[in-house]
C-alpha cells in the first residue's frame, strides 16, 4: 500500500524551499550593494565594475616618505575616483592620531589616513618599508602591485636627477583605461618598518 504524503507536511516543505530561494535571490540581487556598505565601512566607495584601493604606507618622520608627498598629492589629483581610492596607513608604534593627522594637514594630503594597529595590513601586503603601496583590487582582495611609488631614490641618501620609472602612476594608468594588470613587486627605498611584539 502507497504512503500518502501529510498535505500540511509537504506545504511545509514547500515552504522552506520557497524561503530558500528568495534568500538565494537576495543574496545574488543586492551582492553589489552587501560590497558597496562593506567598503564604505572600511573607508572605501564602490561603484559599478572594479573598485581598487591604494594602501599607502608611511611613516611620518622618515624622510624618504616626505620626499614623495607631493607625487602622492599628483597621484590622488589624476586617479582619485569612484573606483580607485586612496588611504595612507601608518603602520608603527611610535604614531599616533594626533601626529598622523598633523602630517597630513602639513603635507596637504588629500586622502583619509590612519594607524595600522599591529602592522596588520602591512603584514597581509607584505610591506616592509615607508613609503610603501600596495594596490589592492576590492572584490577578490589581490594585490595588484606592491613596492615604490616611483624610481626616484637610487639608495637610501641617493635621489636620481630624473625619476625615469613611474611604477604607481603605470598601474593606476592601465586600472583607468580598463587594461589588465599582472600582479608585481618592485623593490621600495625607505625606512624599515620595525617588528612589532
Amino acid at each position: 500500500m502507497k504512503a500518502r504524503s501529510n498535505p500540511a507536511e509537504l506545504s511545509g516543505i514547500r515552504f522552506v524551499q520557497f524561503v530558500q530561494f528568495i534568500q538565494f535571490v537576495t543574496v545574488q540581487r543586492c551582492l553589489p550593494r552587501l560590497l558597496t556598505i562593506l567598503a564604505a565601512l572600511f573607508g572605501v566607495s564602490s561603484a559599478a565594475g572594479q573598485t581598487y584601493v591604494v594602501n599607502v604606507f608611511m611613516l611620518e618622520s622618515c624622510t624618504i616618505t616626505q620626499a614623495f608627498t607631493d607625487e602622492l598629492i599628483r597621484l590622488h589629483q589624476d586617479f582619485s575616483s569612484d573606483s580607485i581610492q586612496f588611504v595612507g596607513w601608518f603602520p608603527n608604534q611610535v604614531s599616533t592620531w594626533e601626529s598622523i593627522e598633523e602630517f597630513r594637514k602639513t603635507s596637504d594630503l588629500p586622502f583619509v589616513c590612519r594607524i595600522d594597529s599591529g602592522a596588520v595590513r602591512a603584514r597581509r601586503y607584505g610591506v616592509t618599508i615607508t613609503p610603501e603601496v600596495a594596490i589592492v583590487s576590492v572584490a577578490d582582495q589581490q594585490v595588484l602591485y606592491r613596492g615604490r611609488v616611483n624610481d626616484l631614490f637610487v639608495r637610501v641618501g641617493q635621489r636620481r636627477g630624473v625619476v625615469t620609472q613611474h611604477d604607481v602612476r603605470a598601474v593606476l594608468r592601465a586600472l583607468t583605461d580598463g587594461m589588465s594588470v599582472t600582479p608585481r613587486v618592485t623593490t621600495a627605498i625607505g625606512c624599515i618598518l620595525p617588528v612589532w611584539r
